[in-house]
């Protein structure tokens, strides 16, 4: 189903190459239903964990938490060994999550 998908999303949807030319390239298929199929797999852990997932693909998984969830989110992506974005790791130190 997915890499079906991806596979038909990348082959009828051109990328551009020089100027208003658009081209169709079969590793671009494969790479776009890989990471849909990584973070597929990242976002049924971070649900498993109790986590609110809102969408994953193109390397991310976005995420909705409480106000003051923030902690807990980031302890539970970089313990499943993502890297979450570094303004959250910024906020979080300056003491703006429990």
């Amino acid at each position: 189903g997915l890499i079906a998908e991806q596979v038909w999303t990348a082959f009828t949807v051109g990328q551009a190459y020089k100027g208003n030319e658009s081209r169709f390239n079969a590793a671009a298929a494969w790479l776009r239903s890989e990471d849909r199929m990584a973070m597929f797999d990242y976002a049924q852990k971070l649900y498993a964990r109790g986590l609110d997932v809102q969408s994953y693909g193109v390397g991310n998984v976005v995420l909705r938490f409480p106000e003051r969830g923030l902690k807990r989110v980031l302890d539970i992506a970089t313990d499943l060994g993502l890297i979450p974005p570094a303004a959250k790791f910024a906020e979080a130190a300056m003491g703006r999550v429990a």
